[in-house]
């Protein structure tokens, strides 16, 4: 394995395994938490997308049923 004796030695990488691999975990950990809240916000936005857009419908639905003309470019 290059300079390492053993695998055990590889992740010992002398004295710096731990600072290393600690390094890669809480590396590891943003990039988690990043995609995790892409997703998250994503879903929300869909969310109040749809709520939006149904509440524009109801309003041009109820203008339609009172005869009134609907709102400029709608």
């Amino acid at each position: 394995m290059g300079q390492f004796d053993s695998l055990a030695d590889f992740f010992a990488m002398g004295t710096y395994g731990v600072y290393v691999w600690s390094a890669y975990l809480a590396t590891l950990a943003c990039f988690g938490v990043l995609t995790w809240h892409t997703f998250y916000v994503r879903k929300i936005f869909k969310s109040e997308a749809l709520k939006q857009f149904a509440r524009a419908e109801r309003i041009k639905a109820a203008r339609a049923k009172r005869g009134k003309p609907s709102a400029p470019g709608a």
